[in-house]
């Protein structure tokens, strides 16, 4: 995360000071990339922060390559080949269109030392990254037909609704570019707030904010001096406008091809900070000219009176929440006894929610009170930045020494204001097992080949409970006790839904049915704010959804409240300072990872119809859907009997391993999504370890099913490696195209 953060600013500082910035204004761009407050708030996301010095190095190889040295080549081919099969694809996309157009732009105006020179070995260089990446390539564009994504992400309700669910720029956005760390409580149920996400909190600190403004005001003399600046002003505006709610430009550039493969602003604000920060220190370096002119002054007139603002309101809003507090409370009181106890809580004693409520109160209001360090500091460098220009205006500096002072407050000004930005907690909240999490691994050692899954009722229902969400510890070892999706990775628990953008439709079909808290592309119920927890609890525990959670192998269920029959309780435990109870319960009729189908019901492969009979099922351990368009298949025998038996000798990510036996031909089921590529072997021990390759069938919507014949057999179901799987796809593809 580290390292990321220091690469890209010194791969950064690298690019500009080849743009003919000084060394003051690379120092100040490179700060501004590096710690502006996006960039920050995701860089401890590895596959975030992996990519972010891509950028600057792939623009400086350019530019290199513009300018005769073709050894830069391998610079953009790494770059493009590591981006590529980075998890980031969308962004590697924007990024390598934004690069070829700084190619084009180069060769246009004349800046590469022969016509073209940089568009065409920028289309070889990325052409050849390509081609290093396609083995990756290949499998992901072949399963994204699977996915969501397939012919596009759908949007709905024109493009006002296209930004409002991709997070734009809102109130509280703009406020955040003087004041980081500003909130609101329950925000998304303001109008004018709603929408606004981190991923356009855009804090960057004083001085580059009024220099980039200050750009904006003087930009023709910029870019006479510097023709490049037209590029990233360019650059900066359209990236930038994405993030404007009523501008339709994002809906637009989502109807284009493969463009609309992907969603969300914030794909395109890696490079809004890329060319705001060039142009904040393409700025400081024509502050010189500029500081003579009516446009300046009027800017820092405005500023100086806006400062004055600022301070009034700090004061007066502070000294309201000082004496009106008492009152503000009693009204809020009031309201909770007479309008929300009866219908919104979960029927603690009053005074538990009138505690909740002032304790609320205060830590909303926490981030706005002058006894805050963090508001303080914005205020300060603030004010201390608009008084250095007006000191500039009198002459009271130099040029180059108001450069190097104006640079030195914004590194300060990122020093201080960052302080406390990550809160982290100790390393073993997160390698310490949990009661909960140790009972399911105890189970899973014994043989017990099972799922997990978990019922969570959101954070306000943990908060009601007498969980702190501001403490962080308790936080996490909440999630953690309780499975959050993805940290049974951590602990090598199978779990039943977690966190994954690119899935196949169906797998997030079901997941919004059964309640999980990760659906990509679907409206799942358990996040809708409008449905007391009362109705969620039942709604999952509904014979339907007991019966789908029992077909996908689902055999615990961590929770915090109380099940009914037929669920069993068989464990529970309390996590963090509040005591909040943990329970697992435990499916009596949970399906087995591999077991025998019964009566089989045959359909044609088509998703819809598909869903719609899997739900009509009453009882999954009598009958199993098998999708299967061939004449043949419904005339297959499947004849039980008590004798057969399935034992798995092997399993792990992407391998089973089972020895069966049985009297007649059976179709054997497997719990494993049916995604393409995974390979059946058959190994007939009774003919001399003959092997023969087992054709794989749809069981259950989501599941595989083979057909086997009688006798004592093994069958290895494996994902093959990623070299195989580019073998599959390219014969499926061969076929489709003989056909």
């Amino acid at each position: 995360m580290f390292a990321n953060t220091f690469l890209s600013g010194l791969l950064i500082y690298f690019f500009v000071r080849q743009l003919s910035l000084s060394k003051p204004a690379a120092l100040l761009t490179a700060g501004v990339y590096m710690f502006n407050q996006w960039h920050l708030f995701y860089n401890n996301m590895t596959f975030w922060s992996n990519v972010y010095p891509v950028i600057p190095w792939l623009f400086l190889s350019v530019l290199r390559v513009a300018r005769g040295q073709r050894f830069y080549l391998i610079g953009i081919t790494a770059a493009l080949a590591y981006g590529w099969i980075s998890v980031m694809t969308d962004v590697i996309l924007y990024v390598t269109l934004a690069a070829l157009f700084f190619a084009l732009f180069l060769d246009w105006t004349g800046q590469s030392t022969k016509r073209w020179r940089a568009t065409g070995y920028y289309l070889l260089a990325a052409g050849t990254g390509i081609l290093f990446a396609l083995p990756r390539l290949l499998p992901i564009v072949d399963f994204v037909e699977l996915t969501t994504r397939a012919g596009g992400i759908a949007i709905s309700g024109g493009w006002l609704a296209s930004a409002e669910s991709s997070g734009y720029f809102g109130l509280n956005t703009l406020i955040s570019l003087f004041y980081p760390y500003f909130s609101v409580l329950y925000s998304d149920f303001i109008p004018f707030l709603r929408g606004a996400d981190k991923l356009t909190f855009l804090y960057v600190g004083a001085v580059p904010l009024i220099l980039l403004i200050t750009f904006f005001l003087g930009w023709r003399g910029t870019m006479q001096k510097n023709p490049l600046a037209k590029y990233f002003a360019v650059l900066f505006v359209f990236t930038f406008l994405m993030l404007i709610k009523y501008v339709p430009l994002y809906y637009l550039i989502r109807q284009l091809p493969v463009l609309k493969l992907f969603g969300g602003t914030g794909k395109f604000t890696f490079l809004t900070f890329l060319s705001g920060a060039i142009l904040c220190g393409l700025a400081l370096d024509q502050l010189a000219v500029w500081r003579s002119t009516n446009h300046f002054r009027k800017l820092v007139a405005v500023a100086k009176y806006f400062t004055g603002g600022i301070l009034v309101l700090a004061v007066a809003g502070n000294l309201f929440l000082w004496l009106g507090r008492s009152r503000i409370l009693a009204w809020g009181q009031s309201y909770l006894a007479e309008n929300l106890y009866q219908t919104a809580t979960t029927g603690r004693p009053l005074e538990h929610y009138r505690a909740l409520l002032e304790k609320s109160f205060d830590l909303a209001t926490a981030t706005i009170r002058l006894t805050n360090p963090h508001f303080l500091t914005a205020v300060f460098f603030w004010t201390l930045t608009v008084g250095l220009f007006l000191l500039c205006l009198k002459g009271r500096f130099g040029d180059g020494r108001f450069k190097k002072i104006l640079v030195a407050v914004a590194w300060l000004n990122w020093l201080l204001i960052w302080q406390g930005f990550y809160t982290l907690v100790p390393e073993t909240v997160l390698t310490e097992i949990p009661a909960s999490l140790e009972f399911i691994r105890q189970r899973s050692a014994k043989g017990d080949s099972y799922r997990t899954f978990r019922f969570w009722g959101g954070l306000s229902q943990y908060v009601d409970l007498g969980l702190d969400d501001r403490n962080l510890e308790d936080k996490a070892k909440l999630e953690i006790a309780m499975l959050a999706p993805n940290y049974a990775l951590l602990h090598d628990i199978d779990f039943a839904g977690g966190h994954e953008n690119i899935v196949s439709l169906r797998q997030a079909k079901i997941a919004a049915l059964i309640g999980s808290e990760s659906a990509p592309g679907q409206t799942t119920w358990i996040f809708d704010r409008r449905l007391p927890l009362m109705n969620k609890l039942s709604r999952f525990q509904s014979p339907v959804n007991h019966r789908l959670l029992s077909m996908l192998n689902v055999k615990y269920i961590l929770t915090s409240f109380p099940f009914t029959p037929p669920w069993n309780r068989v464990f529970e435990t309390t996590v963090t300072s509040a005591d909040i109870p943990v329970y697992i319960y435990e499916n009596p009729e949970v399906l087995p990872r591999v077991y025998f189908a019964n009566a089989v019901k045959f359909i044609e492969p088509e998703e819809a119809p598909a869903l719609a009979e899997l739900l009509e099922i009453k009882d999954f351990k009598k009958t199993t859907l098998i999708e299967c368009n061939l004449p043949y298949c419904p005339n297959l025998p499947n004849k039980s009997d008590p004798s057969d038996r399935v034992i798995i000798e092997e399993i792990k990510d992407g391998y089973l391993k089972v020895k069966i036996s049985t009297r007649h031909p059976r179709w054997l089921i497997y719990s494993e999504s049916n995604l393409p590529t995974w390979e059946t072997t058959l190994v007939q021990s009774e003919k001399r370890k003959v092997q023969i390759n087992l054709p794989i069938y749809t069981a259950n919507y989501l599941f595989q099913a083979v057909y086997i014949p009688a006798g004592e057999n093994e069958i290895e179901f494996e994902y093959p490696d990623l070299w195989r799987q580019n073998y599959h796809v390219l014969r499926r593809q061969l076929e489709k195209w003989l056909q």
